[in-house]
């Protein structure tokens, strides 16, 4: 069964520059053969040391890269003036730019398998890709290598790979994802709770979902939805209406301000509800 996602949380963004360097784009050539899928390897590279001008270049242009053949003139443009393939600068943006276009994985993990030790923003710039794509099982696979590589998990990592565990509808990954959450101290970030509420509710734990919902000492509108959503997706209209309505009436901090629904509600609450007690949607006012 194919779970809607909850909207997606911000991803950390890369810092735009405020000029471009100004630069003639090369001519695009064919990709080099070592562009092929391998494992990471540690070998001394061929390419001579250069100057920060020229991947810090390449950053700039790629930071405003718009489109796959651009990404590819500026990544032969980098390997022609000998940026080497490990560079994790230069291969941490490229990366973010296929994700951001959404291209297939296969440019970004033949990217990602040459760098020598990328970082928790490249990690989990795969496992957000991967999971963008309804690769979910590689995503899930990503954090758990990501883990044993001994890189920390940080607050993006998290709903990243629980959103993957919701789509494979996978209780058994959720709690492991949710237990290294609470042992990295990351267990009370709205974001994840949010992330933990959609991941239970798609395995069909609705009453789990929702005490992790009661506990939450801020709740936001994608709080709201998730816990809405995950009672609708499970056959449970009354629950979801009662909360619809306390969310509503309710108050979200210390506001005196009860929430409005939006589109994520209606679409993807009030609809569900609807077929499955046959009651009409619900009003926006």
């Amino acid at each position: 069964m194919h779970i809607n996602p909850i909207p997606s949380q911000s991803f950390m963004p890369l810092p735009r520059p405020s000029s471009v360097p100004a630069f003639k784009n090369p001519t695009l050539s064919p990709l080099p053969s070592f562009l092929s899928l391998k494992p990471r390897t540690f070998t001394n590279s061929p390419y001579y040391p250069l100057p920060k001008t020229i991947p810090n270049q390449c950053v700039a242009l790629l930071q405003n890269c718009n489109s796959l053949p651009s990404v590819k003139q500026i990544h032969a443009f980098g390997l022609r003036n000998g940026v080497a393939p490990s560079d994790p600068l230069v291969g941490k943006h490229l990366i973010f730019s296929l994700v951001s276009l959404s291209t297939p994985m296969r440019y970004a993990l033949n990217i990602f398998s040459h760098i020598q030790f990328p970082n928790a923003f490249t990690w989990n710039t795969m496992i957000k890709g991967f999971s963008d794509q309804e690769q979910a099982q590689k995503s899930i696979d990503f954090f758990h290598q990501m883990v044993n590589d001994g890189i920390a998990p940080d607050t993006h990592t998290y709903p990243f790979s629980l959103k993957a565990c919701a789509m494979l509808n996978s209780l058994r990954e959720s709690e492991k994802i949710h237990c290294k959450a609470l042992k990295d101290g990351f267990g009370s970030l709205v974001f994840g709770q949010n992330a933990l509420i959609h991941a239970y509710s798609a395995c069909g734990e609705p009453e789990r979902a929702h005490q992790l919902f009661t506990e939450m000492p801020l709740k936001n509108l994608v709080s709201w939805n998730s816990i809405i959503n995950g009672f609708a997706i499970n056959g449970r209209p009354n629950e979801a209406l009662t909360l619809f309505d306390r969310m509503r009436g309710g108050h979200v901090g210390p506001g005196p301000m009860g929430l409005e629904p939006d589109g994520f509600t209606i679409a993807k609450g009030s609809i569900t509800m609807q077929l499955n007690s046959g009651s009409t949607l619900i009003p926006m006012s």
